[in-house]
């Protein structure tokens, strides 16, 4: 599945390298995606992201949320039919705590919801090790990984088979990697990958995006997002890709 989204107004896609560390206040940004269409189709495409941060003393706090809905309207022979082609949604909390020069421990939960994934619900719990390898004005580049819990509800089939289970809860391995590189000024390139393997399914989510900054507070970003789900529902796809384009302001 593919999806393309052309933001009307926005407010920065999220990314970590938003996320600068502060003793004074709470940093990060806050995105809202939008686009419609008219005439024989009718397309409307909402969605947004927020993420802030702040650190006090050895501790930081991260918050992220995301949500994206598509909608097709289609007439046919004088009747309106409504499609709802994407609709998903996420949120996010990091504790981190300083362990030296470039290194945390964290404790991470994160909870989606996906209509379209075969997943209707999905949830994380689990805490590990973070190092930031390069940490300047010009790259970073930093790895998580931690064991934790990973709770999954599946959608219910219609029929629904004699073997179906709806709820699982597995033990499970995250491993999280961050990198931006400066191009050239007021240019970035971002990459991200976020990845969950446990017995039941294991999911991996990678991210590429160019930033281009455009003021000190407001820039624009072109991004392109593939998740993968090694075992997903009968009938669901493996592989879903998200493009978007934004414009964003960051606090």
């Amino acid at each position: 599945m593919i999806d393309l989204v052309i933001p009307v107004a926005a407010s920065s896609l999220l990314q970590f390298s938003d996320i600068k560390e502060s003793k004074e206040k709470w940093t990060g940004s806050i995105q809202f995606n939008g686009a419609s269409a008219s005439g024989n189709t009718n397309n409307t495409v909402v969605g947004g992201r927020f993420t802030a941060a702040r650190t006090f003393g050895a501790l930081t706090h991260a918050f992220d949320a995301s949500g994206n809905f598509t909608q097709a309207t289609l007439v046919r022979d004088g009747v309106e039919q409504r499609d709802v082609t994407q609709n998903r949604w996420h949120t996010q909390y990091r504790l981190e705590v300083n362990a030296g020069e470039r290194s945390f421990f964290y404790g991470r939960a994160r909870y989606e919801e996906d209509q379209f994934s075969g997943f209707d619900r999905q949830a994380f719990l689990g805490g590990g090790f973070g190092h930031a390898f390069a940490e300047s004005d010009a790259r970073t580049f930093s790895v998580l990984i931690g064991p934790g819990v990973q709770f999954l509800r599946r959608a219910r089939p219609d029929p629904v088979p004699a073997t179906f289970v709806m709820d699982e809860t597995n033990f499970a391995v995250f491993l999280g990697q961050n990198y931006t590189q400066v191009l050239r000024e007021n240019v970035t390139f971002e990459q991200s990958f976020d990845g969950t393997a446990s017995e039941t399914n294991s999911t991996a989510a990678s991210r590429v995006a160019l930033k281009t900054d455009l003021t000190d507070k407001i820039s624009s970003r072109m991004s392109y997002e593939v998740t993968h789900n090694t075992n997903p529902p009968s009938g669901r796809e493996r592989t879903d890709t998200l493009l978007s384009a934004s414009i964003g302001f960051q606090f």
